[in-house]
């Protein structure tokens, strides 16, 4: 098992998952079918502790101040927008994708999750990730990490228990100076070898400044984001905040069964 810097990093998975408990599997069939969500009809298509302590993101509190209307607006958008993502809305909020960037919907047993990509920013992991996604990779796959209020991965665990991915070539980590892990970002997840990213994925739940690029460095490299939620962050949230416990080779697995049932790109 790889050793990382980072605890949003998927480690290789072991190929043999015996170890985990056939009980969560089955319940989450079991969820599918008392939801009237057949599996098979959305066919069309072990990361490790770390000792990274994170800063938390700066949070504006406002109690009973008095000011003209314009202005309090203008400090609350100047609050939320920040320097980045000044081109749109904060990540995470519902709202409109730039006309030409692809945009992935996830339909979990949660809810809908909507992910805009960033070709302009991220070309190489696009076009990986959207591979995957048109090949069915995804496809009923469970979220096997949910740390609360910090980040939800999935990746290479499937609804059955076995492992996918292996035989993925690992791609070019394009981490920059222009890459912010903000709340709402999506990024690929890594060992601590900057360019080992192969099929894992990763939600930021919060603002994560200690994971944006720093130098050209193994330790400063950073985690390619390549696109944002655009819709569902609240469902994002809520799976974040189920509780965990370990099992088998993963320490932060949900108690209650999380699953894509499909991954595809909106036509």
């Amino acid at each position: 098992m790889a050793t990382t810097r980072d605890p949003a990093v998927g480690p290789q998975a072991p190929q043999d998952l015996h170890c985990l408990p056939r009980t969560l599997l089955e319940r989450v069939a079991r969820e599918a079918r008392r939801q009237e969500i057949e599996v098979s009809f959305y066919s069309r298509r072990a990361r490790t502790k770390g000792l990274l302590t994170l800063r938390e993101p700066m949070t504006l509190h406002v109690k009973r101040l008095f000011v003209p209307l314009p202005l309090l607006f203008a400090l609350y958008g100047f609050a939320l927008g920040g320097s980045a993502w000044r081109t749109g809305p904060r990540p995470g909020l519902d709202h409109a994708p730039a006309d030409s960037n692809p945009v992935v919907v996830l339909e979990t047993n949660k809810g809908e999750i909507r992910l805009e990509l960033f070709p302009e920013l991220a070309p190489k992991t696009v076009e990986h990730f959207l591979r995957l996604v048109e090949s069915g990779f995804y496809d009923e796959m469970v979220f096997h990490r949910v740390v609360r209020d910090y980040v939800i991965q999935t990746g290479h665990l499937g609804m059955d228990g076995q492992v996918r991915g292996l035989d993925v070539e690992p791609i070019e980590n394009e981490a920059g100076s222009r890459h912010k892990n903000l709340k709402g970002s999506v990024a690929m997840a890594r060992t601590d070898d900057p360019h080992s990213a192969t099929t894992d994925f990763f939600i930021s739940v919060r603002n994560n400044p200690d994971f944006d690029f720093k130098a050209y460095t193994r330790q400063d490299w950073g985690y390619a984001v390549f696109g944002r939620v655009i819709s569902g962050m609240n469902i994002v949230e809520e799976i974040s905040r189920i509780e965990t416990r370990r099992t088998g080779p993963y320490r932060e697995f949900p108690t209650q069964p999380v699953a894509i049932y499909s991954a595809y790109v909106m036509p």
